[in-house]
């Protein structure tokens, strides 16, 4: 009853010791199984007896991940692309959501900024994603920009146009017809790149942040202010395609400092600001997000952690879908949104006070801080001081509960932990492995893990109860909390009109959309 399997047949060659080489088709299959991360799966799959891998709860949303594990080869065509993009996993795209901003007091100030940066109307395109036809647009896509000299090309369509293919046809979209699909400013220009001086960047993070400008370093847990923060986050999310944004970017933290200009003017120390949106298009910004993603996969394919790897970009393509009329099935995906529940599951919001969210940021004075939502006397945008949001001890609110982030659990598409944001912890380092070692040798260096986790331990609890002192400390010292209080003059509102007679974004195409909110991925990125 049992089926033999067929013998395997390849030359063995001899070596210089008298060993033998396995055959040429074992040789093959290692390559093939660290291509595909096969040995890595199966090294992470080892764990304490008894323990069980929870799945996760977004896996469900992956709909027909290949599981496939043949060898796609070089270079790859459009199929090859195709089959790499099958095989990772599939996941929605958030955007804004205006009731929670309305909750948490922000909205004026998040909407200014998605004006100012002209993507008010690009961030209400909450479009739902279609898995099958977003995988054939970014193997197929190709991007090509017009040289300098052909004018009437360049007048015509813009920086350049895009191809791509579906279904069969080949398809052909100018940049200024991309523009107008996303609803961003039209004809501003043929460069790729906004102009915002590298002095302003780091002068600007230095009033709105709690840390140094570092740029492979700056979190978005650093910015204090939480429209700019929110901001930000719904930036990296839906322009950039971003399932993760727990970093800040050089590309999005120039759009906060586009958007902030017309109200700051200036920097601390007197500069002008004179960040440049006007000749930039930001449909390059997309096309960018496009390509990104594509380089991205292939990178993963081939560093073998393709099966691990996910797609989270399918509703910024949706209205390219639309605009040529392509044939679509019921959606795979509906867009999700940053809404309380999001928030809290990452380091923005911990819960409720008396009604109000409790949103946390960093103090540069106080360190981990909290304050109560809505507070527009803080948050506020009309005046400098809620731009740069530093509030005084006493406006702090204190519960007596987590002072510091490490007893955070949070999940991926959170922010850093903050032992992680600062670098620096003394307990902090790689265990010594003693297997193989005398008995007296391992039971030494389990005594040593043993006090290390004791220190650590205290080490927490020290830091935790020296920062409750030294904001006591500061609320002494406030003998008359009001008097420190300056009124800041209103800022000038901006120059730039609206655009009116918008229609509101659709919601379905068919039937309305169960909007349930699914936890994020584990985070596999190096």
């Amino acid at each position: 009853g049992h089926v033999l399997a067929p013998l395997r047949t390849g030359t063995m060659a001899n070596t210089s010791s008298g060993r033998q080489d396995p055959p040429e088709d074992d040789r093959e299959r290692a390559r093939r199984e660290k291509r595909e991360g096969k040995r890595k799966v199966e090294y992470r799959a080892k764990r304490k007896k008894g323990a069980t891998k929870e799945k996760s709860p977004e896996l469900a949303e992956t709909v027909e991940q290949d599981m496939d594990e043949s060898v796609i080869p070089r270079p790859y065509g459009v199929q090859g692309r195709i089959r790499i993009l099958r095989r990772m996993k599939f996941l929605p795209m958030r955007y804004p959501h205006g009731e929670t901003l309305r909750e948490l007091g922000i909205e004026e100030d998040v909407e200014d900024i998605f004006f100012q940066t002209e993507l008010g109307e690009f961030m209400k395109l909450a479009l739902p994603a279609y898995r099958h036809q977003a995988i054939q647009f970014l193997a197929s896509l190709k991007v090509r920009r017009h040289p300098a000299a052909a004018t009437a090309d360049i007048k015509k369509d813009g920086p350049g146009f895009i191809t791509f293919e579906l279904s069969g046809a080949v398809h052909r979209l100018s940049i200024a017809e991309l523009e107008g699909i996303y609803k961003l400013e039209e004809d501003v220009g043929s460069d790729t790149e906004t102009c915002v001086p590298g002095t302003e960047l780091i002068g600007l993070w230095g009033m709105i942040s709690s840390r140094p400008y570092q740029t492979s370093a700056n979190k978005s847990s650093h910015i204090r202010s939480p429209a700019i923060r929110y901001a930000h986050k719904a930036i990296a999310h839906s322009l950039f395609a971003r399932h993760e944004c727990a970093n800040v970017t050089k590309q999005e933290f120039e759009l906060i400092d586009i958007s902030l200009e017309q109200k700051l003017q200036t920097l601390d120390n007197g500069e002008e600001m004179r960040g440049d949106l006007k000749r930039a298009s930001k449909a390059w910004a997309i096309l960018d997000s496009f390509k990104q993603c594509m380089r991205n996969a292939e990178l993963a394919y081939e560093q073998g952690k393709i099966k691990d790897s996910y797609l989270a970009i399918g509703s910024l393509i949706t209205p390219i879908l639309l605009a040529i009329n392509v044939p679509l099935p019921a959606p795979t995906h509906p867009p999700q949104f940053m809404d309380i529940a999001y928030l809290n599951k990452t380091w923005f919001l911990r819960g409720m006070h008396n009604g109000k969210h409790v949103y946390r940021f960093e103090h540069p004075t106080f360190g981990v801080s909290k304050i109560l939502l809505p507070n527009k006397e803080l948050t506020s945008h009309n005046t400098r001081a809620g731009i740069t949001f530093l509030p005084t001890a006493h406006q702090l609110f204190m519960d007596g509960g987590d002072a510091t982030v490490n007893e955070e659990q949070e999940n991926d598409a959170g922010e850093p932990l903050e032992s992680q944001a600062s670098g620096q912890n003394d307990c902090d380092f790689i265990p010594y492995n003693a297997s193989g070692s005398a008995p007296a040798i391992v039971k030494a260096h389990e005594h040593i893990r043993l006090l290390r986790k004791g220190f650590k331990k205290q080490a927490e609890l020290i830091k935790k109860l020296t920062e409750t002192v030294n904001v006591l400390k500061a609320k002494l010292s406030c003998t008359s909390p009001k008097a420190a209080e300056t009124v800041e003059p209103a800022l000038r509102r901006s120059r730039r009109k609206r655009r009116t007679g918008g229609s509101p974004p659709p919601t379905s195409f068919t039937h309305p959309i169960d909007l349930d909110e699914t936890p994020t991925p584990p985070d596999n990125s190096p």
